[in-house]
């Protein structure tokens, strides 16, 4: 019997594999983590929690989207055009379809900021800034810097060297051949 099918023959065996897999999510000796597809985190491993102190935060666009979904913002903000990207798999199909030779990647940088708000104050110049601009009067935006501020210090609270804020980049080279 090869390796593979000793394998399958083993997984049938087993009882209750959710329970099984569930073990290993929780004993791993490694930082485990599951997201839902619109960025909230939904469970941790004792190892995460270990390595890095705490559950990881939403990123920052999943917290602005919160609230800008509710009124009195959501009227103003309807057709703000967000900036997104995707999974480096999609740019290297799309670019890969074109006849181009295709490395594609991503990483988290882990910022550390400093300052009064210093995530409010690094999304509101990148990510945040149209939603920010399409909100008018001038009151109503600053109500919504309070309470995007507010959400964003709960989930970035400073440690000893400043915010850590982690920040997701693609990268996509591709060359096409001569």
């Amino acid at each position: 019997m090869d390796d593979l099918a000793r394998i399958r023959h083993q997984l049938r065996t087993i009882d209750d594999p959710a329970a099984l897999l569930a073990g290993v999510f929780a004993h791993a000796p490694i930082a485990l983590q599951v997201y839902k597809a619109d960025g909230h985190c939904l469970v941790v491993n004792r190892a995460f929690r270990e390595l890095f102190g705490s559950e990881p935060p939403p990123e920052y666009n999943v917290l602005r989207d919160e609230i800008a979904a509710q009124p009195p913002y959501a009227e103003h903000v309807a057709d703000v055009a967000v900036p997104s990207s995707h999974d480096p798999a999609v740019y290297l199909e799309a670019l890969a379809d074109l006849g181009c030779r295709v490395d594609a990647w991503e990483t988290t940088y882990l910022h550390v900021l400093t300052g009064e708000d210093p995530v409010f104050t690094w999304v509101s110049g990148t990510g945040a800034r149209p939603t920010l601009q399409a909100l008018e009067p001038v009151a109503l935006r600053e109500r919504f810097e309070e309470e995007f501020r507010s959400r964003l210090r709960e989930a970035y609270p400073p440690g000893p060297h400043g915010v850590v804020m982690p920040f997701r980049r693609v990268f996509v080279v591709a060359e096409v051949s001569a």
